[in-house]
């Protein structure tokens, strides 16, 4: 319970959207790269407009494909994640897509695999995807000419610290706010997945530079914006 206080004391400093006008979709991208967001709204997004920038983290509305889609920068781990998500939710937002990165710890994730979390186990236990999500998702991903990969996910902001605790989790990908975000969505009664591309490999110890991690991610915003344009919010 302390985590979640915490996450609520963080949201509490500043209300992210509250001076956005023309009120905030039902369909929410979020990513923890502030850099990744720009690339996403460059790429994926019409009509885009600024609604927030406080704190360095940028939020955009516009459409895709006549959907209207918001893209939320929200910071590294579970309580900078609450906190925007809190604050989406109590602005009307219904379904939610988390794109992210994850360390592989199986040899059948690769470098660059797009990861379906099914599910996400940490220190608050368990979450689950929306199921309806996970199947339209892998649909899509077939419409799109790729493999997306459905995994458990262990969660764990706190992997780059204790390596090897996280490595004891049993699951085949760590992620950084997985858990979390599954918690609240179901507490609060909306759709979530999340959306992960391996970025590390714990086995071989490779890992995709900074620049690509940034910038690219092509499969999975792509899957990203196409299933929520598909989505009943």
């Amino acid at each position: 319970m302390q985590f979640y206080q915490h996450a609520e004391r963080v949201m509490s400093l500043g209300k992210f959207l509250e001076a956005m006008e023309g009120g905030l979709p039902k369909r929410i991208i979020l990513t923890d790269d502030p850099l990744r967001v720009k690339m996403l709204v460059a790429h994926h997004l019409e009509y885009a407009r600024l609604v927030s920038e406080l704190r360095g983290m940028s939020a955009y509305v516009g459409e895709y494909e006549s959907a209207r889609i918001a893209v939320l920068g929200v910071g590294y781990g579970e309580p900078a994640l609450l906190a925007w998500l809190s604050e989406a939710i109590e602005y009307g937002a219904s379904a939610a897509v988390y794109i992210g990165e994850c360390v592989s710890q199986s040899e059948d994730l690769s470098l660059r695999d797009v990861v379906l979390a099914s599910a996400a186990y940490g220190a608050r236990g368990f979450a689950a995807a929306d199921a309806g999500l996970v199947d339209e998702a892998a649909l899509v991903a077939k419409k799109l000419d790729f493999v997306a990969r459905l995994a458990e996910v262990f969660t764990d902001d706190t992997y780059w610290l204790d390596e090897d605790k996280a490595a004891n989790s049993g699951k085949p990908a760590i992620d950084f706010a997985t858990d979390a975000f599954y918690w609240k969505s179901a507490f609060e009664g909306i759709k979530a997945l999340s959306i992960l591309t391996v970025s590390e490999d714990a086995i071989s110890g490779r890992r995709i530079d900074e620049a690509e991690r940034q910038s690219r991610f092509n499969n999975a915003s792509r899957l990203a914006f196409e299933l929520l344009a598909r989505v009943d919010a």
